[in-house]
């Protein structure tokens, strides 16, 4: 969904009406995760969506400060609002982490995780 979103959002920022083309693209995307989420509510299914991230570049002077880039989700605010729950995915140093970033009854959390030849388990289980 957001890699077809991310072409068109590349095509209208080139417009010569970039900003109506940009509110139009951002209407398109959150009306079909409201058809989604409605789908969802009314079916009683679970509705998984996967998403891109993408990074801001950082200067050798901010890298040499020790400042860690952001990490963003393309479509913003738009998939956080529509969204009951959000699971980011990282590779940090070798070791795969899940963090639970928004739930409706849970805090935020955290939980390292390896995959191995019968599916998944919490990293440091034998």
């Amino acid at each position: 969904m957001t890699m077809l979103y991310r072409l068109e959002l590349a095509e209208a920022r080139q417009d010569k009406n970039a900003e109506q083309k940009i509110h139009d693209i951002n209407s398109k995307l959150a009306r079909e995760m409201r058809i989604l989420a409605e789908i969802a509510r009314k079916k009683q299914i679970p509705v998984i969506v996967t998403n891109q991230v993408y990074s801001e570049f950082l200067s050798e002077e901010e890298i040499k400060q020790g400042k860690e880039k952001q990490v963003s989700m393309v479509g913003g605010d738009i998939l956080k609002y529509w969204s009951k729950c959000i699971i980011e995915l990282k590779l940090e140093k070798g070791k795969k982490k899940a963090i639970l970033r928004k739930h409706r009854s849970l805090r935020e959390k955290e939980l390292n995780f390896e995959i191995y030849e019968k599916g998944i388990r919490k990293r440091g289980w034998i």
